[in-house]
């Protein structure tokens, strides 16, 4: 059956665009250049608050307060540039947690981000199969365009599951950063919509420019 959008109204609007932002922020996480650019960044707060710690509460200079801050982050196992109170010794010791597993937390993102985006893709391609191949009851809207992005943000407002099918290749490695299930293909092809879960969907959309499948799915 062909399902039209419907007008938002305000209230719903709202709910659209929090929904729409949750899910970027947790598609964010996904990506491996991302992830980095959010590591990178966790580690230079850790460095510059840590730097204020020694200066202010354990009086040092500014460049002795760096320097022990990046020798404790690093784990270079160098002694004290000047001794530390009780409550400075408590601090570097979580100091030395935090960084290590912030700064392992970078390097694994690097080391992904280095490997290239086909590696990235590959990996998230195999990702999405599982992903599709465990929905049920799900909606299928066809296109990622204007009016698909509005079903899209709808259904997310809802809590529904659903799947995109798009014959554009250049969507891929958005919907896949957004982490939106997704199959790439023409969707009045039978062999597209089989790969869709059709079969156990719920229900489906086209936009009012696209053929009608000739299959006998339940869209």
């Amino acid at each position: 059956m062909i399902r039209r959008p419907r007008p938002y109204p305000n209230d719903r609007r709202k709910r659209a665009r929090k929904a729409s932002l949750r899910y970027r922020i947790s598609s964010a996480a996904q990506h491996p250049l991302r992830r980095l650019q959010i590591a990178l960044f966790v580690l230079f707060l850790l460095i510059a608050g840590s730097t204020l710690f020694y200066r202010l509460v354990e009086g040092m200079g500014w460049i002795d307060a760096l320097y022990m801050t990046v020798i404790t982050v690093a784990t270079v196992g160098f002694g004290e540039t000047e001794p530390l109170s009780q409550g400075g010794r408590l601090f570097t010791i979580a100091l030395i947690m935090v960084g290590v597993g912030v700064g392992a937390w970078a390097a694994g993102n690097a080391i992904e981000v280095m490997l290239g985006q086909t590696y990235w893709l590959s990996v998230e391609r195999r990702k999405m199969t599982q992903r599709i191949e465990n929905l049920r009851d799900h909606f299928v809207v066809c296109g990622y365009g204007r009016l698909g992005t509005r079903i899209v943000r709808d259904l997310m407002v809802r809590g529904e599951s659903f799947l995109v099918i798009d014959e554009k290749e250049e969507f891929e490695e958005r919907l896949l950063a957004e982490g939106i299930p997704h199959v790439i293909g023409d969707a009045t092809h039978d062999g597209i919509l089989e790969a869709a879960g059709v079969a156990r969907a719920r229900a489906g959309w086209w936009p009012p420019s696209t053929p009608t499948p000739t299959t006998s799915s339940r869209c």
